[in-house]
């Protein structure tokens, strides 16, 4: 029979040598999260966001596949022959959740086979309307500003400033008012990522789009940020009053902490489109 989350991650606190009274709390500290967060994953009433279930394996010493049901050894041991055995990105989301690109490329996937047999009579096809900056904009649409030449960086920061030249993009004032931004656009830029701490959820070359009138930090969240001329492009959690813990997707990466006044959160990523 299955077992569920709650019962794989009560099995693993046992086999990390933690007493049913405490574990929680030994949890909790070790990942800057609260006692009844964790809590609720023992009693499955909740589980840990994907983006820190990486971080939880880890320190219950765990395969990772297994903790999240996707392979039946426990050891550490066979995740690393998972990995290794993993020859590209679909394969990832094909086999084993390596993060959140499980649920997002498998979702594609199978959106994609459920389609197939959805697709409409040719008669009813529309044709693609091409554009190029002389284009007029339509009545329902923006320019945003492309900062081609301002590079934030997905790794070590990047210290790039110049003219975006003139660049942008196109967006539906319907798409802006999903970011809960002004449809004029005003709030929006685009860039490109550089680096592969953001991998594989944000690949080099994404395009990424970033509201700077959203700037509150809500956990697990990417925000565009700079650290005295070091721009990033990272996932945020408050950790304290006046604490920060930056981390990303590529868990080669270790996190690091900071106080909330050393760092300049410029905005927070609301979309992020990759060239296949």
């Amino acid at each position: 029979m299955r077992t569920t989350f709650a019962q794989r991650l009560a099995q693993a606190a046992e086999s990390a040598g933690l007493k049913e009274h405490g574990r929680s709390t030994a949890i909790a500290k070790a990942m800057g999260v609260s006692t009844k967060a964790v809590s609720n994953w023992f009693s499955g009433k909740a589980e840990p966001d994907q983006s820190r279930l990486g971080e939880l394996s880890d320190f219950l010493d765990v395969n990772l596949y297994w903790l999240t049901g996707h392979s039946d050894e426990i050891s550490k041991t066979s995740e690393k022959k998972i990995k290794s055995g993993m020859h590209n990105i679909l394969g990832v989301a094909m086999n084993a959740p390596f993060g959140p690109i499980a649920g997002i490329l498998g979702g594609i996937i199978a959106t994609k086979k459920h389609r197939e047999n959805e697709i409409p009579n040719k008669e009813s096809w529309e044709s693609v309307v091409t554009w190029d900056s002389e284009t007029p904009l339509d009545s329902e649409e923006v320019e945003v500003p492309f900062l081609k030449d301002i590079e934030l960086a997905c790794g070590d920061g990047s210290h790039d400033y110049g003219d975006y030249n003139g660049f942008k993009l196109r967006f539906s004032k319907a798409t802006l008012r999903k970011f809960g931004a002004p449809t004029d656009g005003s709030t929006i830029f685009c860039f490109p990522a550089k680096g592969d701490s953001m991998e594989p959820i944000i690949p080099e070359g994404s395009t990424v789009t970033v509201n700077i009138a959203d700037k509150q930090i809500v956990d697990g969240k990417v925000y565009a940020i700079n650290q005295d001329g070091w721009k990033r492009l990272k996932l945020l959690y408050r950790t304290g009053p006046n604490k920060v813990s930056i981390r990303s997707y590529n868990q080669t990466y270790e996190p690091e902490e900071a106080n909330l006044d050393e760092i300049e959160i410029i905005g927070r990523a609301v979309h992020f489109s990759v060239m296949l």
